[in-house]
């Protein structure tokens, strides 16, 4: 987790694989194009990676739009206790 500093004040930045959990929380599913348009966040295979790896369930399903087609991630599993 990295720091940042403000004026003085002190602000710890939320790592990218929480953003985006809270994210499929609250939206249900997200693209590539949306992780980087909405969380910034490039390597989305990879925080997802990480939430895997910490027990959650996500699927795929690919999803073609305007000729590109993108994966989509849907959070299978809301709670993990």
């Amino acid at each position: 987790m990295s720091i940042s500093t403000n004026g003085g004040n002190v602000r710890k930045r939320v790592p990218q694989h929480l953003r985006l959990l809270e994210y499929l929380r609250v939206r249900g599913s997200i693209t590539t194009l949306e992780a980087f348009d909405q969380l910034r966040i490039t390597k989305v295979s990879n925080r997802i990676g990480d939430l895997e790896a910490m027990g959650y369930d996500i699927a795929r399903e690919p999803e073609t739009r305007n000729g590109a087609t993108y994966t989509r991630y849907f959070l299978e599993q809301t709670e993990m206790f």
